[in-house]
């Protein structure tokens, strides 16, 4: 149920056909079909078939365009991402620009946008579009942290997911590049993101988040209460509510949140999905927080919230940052960013994470490290796609029979 990006609503029908991708290896096969399109003539073929239906279709001259970048950016970041690195150190780095090439790759593959090379390499000449700045009288991790600069790369890539011009404005800081946290106004140290409040909205990486930083995580588990059967009236419509559908006349649906049931009300209340009346429930012997979800009486509930799942994790609602940022791909492009300026720029503090007294860090590090192997391709196929994306294991249940 992961979201697709706003861009490729343009695609039409094609998001509604799907892609099954059947290997022994899943993440092969997903680098196989992202691979297809390193091919120009296979690209252009993507981008003519996304554009079917377009109100404004590009011409030759722009598919032609698109797939020479998107060929490009594609193979660029194979190179990086799958170039072999062991080390922790280039790993990382390698990380964040296959990761950068890979939302190059969704931007190019848009036939509704005017993203190509030329029009990519005039963004970048604003930079990355994100800052790191960090706060010297705070302890790591709780001192670094990221923001989302005026112009640049990743602002640009927000608006092409869906991100609307007033959002990014509450979210961005406008202005000079950040030099000094104690010297902020109120309203841009509020813009300051923590490395911690990344890391807590990566759902594949919550419980060894959690383990390694004794502090809950902001992506909640979601399911289908058992307690809306029980709510029924009679037995057709325990049945109707079981399978998801609302029974008849009823506008909301009780939402079980798992992996929390040890987190005080107040903290679901701020934090979790938008659900109320939260009550903590006990059913075979499982007991966790419970809310209603509003919605109309005729809608499902699961297309009311906004949830994300993957490969490595199920269902999930993920708190939006600074209120709006919940796109998985967004929130795992910041998270490389910050981890490569460790990196790269800050030898003492890394040093520290990778052998000394903060290597509680490196182990959540090559935790993530495998989710990004994981789960980034394929939230990049989808996207590029326009297509719901199955991966499953050659011989599954979810194998062609």
């Amino acid at each position: 149920m992961s979201e697709l990006p706003e861009a490729d609503n343009a695609a039409g029908g094609a998001a509604e056909r799907g892609t099954l991708i059947v290997a022994d290896l899943p993440i092969e096969g997903i680098w196989t079909q992202l691979s297809l399109w390193e091919s120009q003539a296979l690209a252009a073929k993507l981008v003519r078939t996304k554009a079917e239906g377009l109100r404004d279709a590009p011409d030759d001259a722009k598919i032609k365009r698109k797939a020479a970048s998107l060929a490009y950016c594609l193979r660029n970041a194979r190179e990086y991402l799958r170039g072999g690195q062991s080390a922790i150190t280039p790993r990382v780095v390698a990380n964040y620009y296959g990761c950068m090439w890979l939302a190059s790759a969704i931007l190019v593959a848009n036939p509704s946008n005017d993203f190509d090379l030329e029009k990519l390499e005039s963004v970048t000449k604003s930079g990355h579009g994100l800052g790191n700045i960090v706060d010297e009288h705070r302890a790591f991790p709780d001192n670094e942290f990221v923001y989302v600069r005026e112009s640049g790369f990743f602002p640009e890539f927000l608006k092409a997911q869906g991100l609307s011009r007033a959002d990014l404005n509450a979210v961005k800081i406008a202005g000079a590049p950040v030099r000094d946290v104690a010297g902020l106004d109120p309203d841009r140290a509020g813009r300051l993101i923590s490395v911690v409040d990344i890391l807590a909205r990566i759902p594949e990486l919550k419980g060894t988040f959690e383990y390694v930083t004794d502090r809950p995580a902001l992506s909640f588990g979601i399911a289908h209460s058992f307690h809306n059967h029980e709510e029924a009236a009679d037995g057709l419509e325990g049945i109707a509510n079981f399978l998801g559908r609302s029974p008849h006349g009823r506008e909301h649906t009780w939402v079980s949140l798992s992996g929390v049931a040890h987190l005080d009300q107040g903290f679901i209340e701020k934090n979790g999905p938008p659900l109320t009346e939260h009550v903590l429930r006990t059913f075979a012997d499982h007991t966790a927080w419970e809310g209603k979800l509003a919605h109309p009486a005729d809608k499902l509930w699961w297309d009311q919230i906004k949830s994300y799942k993957s490969a490595m994790c199920g269902s999930s609602w993920i708190k939006p940052l600074l209120g709006h940022v919940d796109d998985p791909f967004s929130l795992n492009l910041m998270m490389l960013y910050e981890l490569s300026i460790l990196a790269r720029y800050r030898p003492a503090v890394w040093r520290e994470i990778i052998e000394g007294s903060l290597n509680q860090y490196r182990a959540l590090i090559e935790a993530y490290n495998q989710v990004v192997d994981r789960v980034i391709p394929e939230l990049a196929l989808q996207a590029i796609s326009g297509q719901r994306v199955t991966a499953t294991s050659a011989g599954s249940m979810h194998a062609p029979i």
